[in-house]
């Protein structure tokens, strides 16, 4: 007997995480339109220090935004926290693509808050709406559009000129990749104001709307399913049995910042997440996003065709995260993230070794690159944002994105200074020592929630259960 409707919750989630879609948009767009901005904006020899400068602007402003995003979220509800955020967004698009230095840097700290915001809403929406069955599958698509985003982004930037930037009109082409996310902006805003009315369940009994909270329920499970999910969700005086009691009252935490910081209760949730999100990023990914262009550019393979080879990896990524949505339940997350880092490691290795050897073909080090993508993507691209949104509540999530951003800012920061001073192959070393730290991290501390309510997990990683 068919308990929820799943088509509805699929297409829900896949409109949720069109905020995943632009934030991997806007970590990807300046990748392959460097050169045209540093043309079109006169950076001449300091071009190399805007760049890096304005790469790392969006995982500065994420910091903010993933702080911004937890209390928003909390206070006006998830629904609310997307269209606040996508408003945002349409004013941090439309500052970007005026062509002056001060406003495209204004303009790329304000997508890095967006970008911050939606890395850390998705993943909590769609842990409230989604029966424990269905979670790990439309969790995963928080990885999908994300992994679209980037894709989309550097498929936009094949047009530009590749050369005589200053006399070709089309180099303006920037603009409208840059402008292109008006388009999702807008339609979030119209999609979530008059299509989808009403907030999580969770989030609506939370602030006593009981009423709103059954006609969400009512939009996603049936009838024969919404009697026992309202028993679990709603406090019914009459019983008297603590484990018949709310599941809200039994599982929703919500300490203030302060409390899950400096609480030990909080302590083991707080440090799955965070650990995660700092370590996870220094395997190399986000470089690969924010710098493969200019990676493939110092290997070797001219202009265009680092371009080319850019696109193809954020295709592949693409596939391979929706490829890997039917493993994510089935073999579990932990087996898959210890599967998957342990491929990294040994990519990264021969990244290195490749890299290194001046007499081989570019070919080499794209094919590896690849490979790379492809065990990030069934491992952890997309079981990382759905595993903090399984372990933690909404503050807690906006600590964990904040770490991860601030991660990625120092890895963006020095990334091309690295290649340029140590080479690629040494790079790549390093990055392939820190993320045998990981690997050893994964397999102590990380614990499995396949099949798991959010009141299970819960009792695993709030010490004594005493959630307030």
């Amino acid at each position: 007997m068919t308990k929820y409707i799943s088509a509805r919750i699929w297409i829900l989630s896949i409109h949720i995480t069109l905020g995943s879609f632009l934030t991997g948009f806007n970590q990807g767009v300046f990748n392959t339109c460097q050169e045209n901005v540093a043309s079109t904006l006169n950076w001449g020899d300091n071009k190399n220090l805007w760049i890096a400068l304005f790469s790392a602007m969006n995982p500065f402003g994420s910091i903010f935004g993933g702080l911004l995003a937890g209390p928003i979220a909390s206070n006006y509800g998830r629904r609310g926290a997307i269209i606040f955020f996508s408003i945002v967004a349409i004013i941090g698009c439309l500052i970007t693509i005026i062509p002056t230095t001060p406003t495209f840097g204004i303009g790329r700290f304000i997508s890095g808050i967006i970008s911050g915001a939606f890395l850390t809403i998705p993943p909590l929406y769609i842990s409230e709406i989604s029966p424990p069955d269905m979670s790990g599958k439309v969790g995963c698509l928080c990885q999908t559009n994300f992994a679209l985003g980037i894709a989309t982004s550097f498929a936009l930037g094949l047009p530009l000129p590749t050369g005589d930037y200053s006399n070709n009109s089309f180099n303006y082409w920037w603009m409208f990749m840059f402008g292109f996310q008006l388009i999702i902006e807008a339609y979030l805003i119209f999609v979530f104001l008059f299509v989808y009315k009403h907030d999580t369940p969770y989030w609506l009994i939370e602030k006593k709307r009981e009423n709103e909270a059954m006609t969400a329920l009512k939009y996603v499970y049936t009838e024969e399913g919404i009697d026992e999910v309202a028993k679990c969700l709603f406090v019914d005086k009459e019983l008297k049995s603590e484990s018949e009691a709310s599941l809200l009252n039994k599982t929703e935490v919500t300490p203030s910042y302060k409390e899950l910081i400096y609480n030990r209760r909080y302590y083991k949730m707080l440090r799955l997440g965070c650990m995660m999100t700092l370590l996870l990023p220094w395997t190399g990914a986000a470089s690969i996003v924010f710098y493969s262009t200019f990676l493939f550019d110092k290997i070797g393979g001219g202009t265009f065709m680092p371009r080319i080879y850019t696109l193809i990896i954020g295709v592949v990524n693409w596939l391979c995260v929706l490829l890997s949505l039917p493993f994510i339940d089935k073999w579990g997350r932990k087996p898959m993230m210890k599967l998957g880092v342990s491929g990294i490691i040994i990519d990264l290795v021969l990244l290195g070794i490749f890299s290194g050897i001046d007499s081989l073909s570019i070919v080499l080090p794209v094919i590896f690159t690849i490979i790379f993508l492809v065990l990030w993507a069934f491992s952890a691209g997309p079981i990382l944002w759905l595993y903090c949104g399984e372990v933690m509540n909404d503050k807690g999530i906006s600590i964990a994105i904040s770490v991860c951003t601030a991660s990625i800012l120092i890895l963006v920061l020095t990334f091309p200074y690295m290649v340029t001073s140590l080479s690629a192959s040494v790079t790549f070393f390093i990055y392939a020592g820190i993320t045998v730290g990981t690997l050893i991290y994964i397999w102590i501390d990380m614990i499995e929630t396949k099949g798991l309510t959010k009141q299970q997990i819960i009792k695993l990683v709030v010490k004594d259960n005493q959630i307030k």
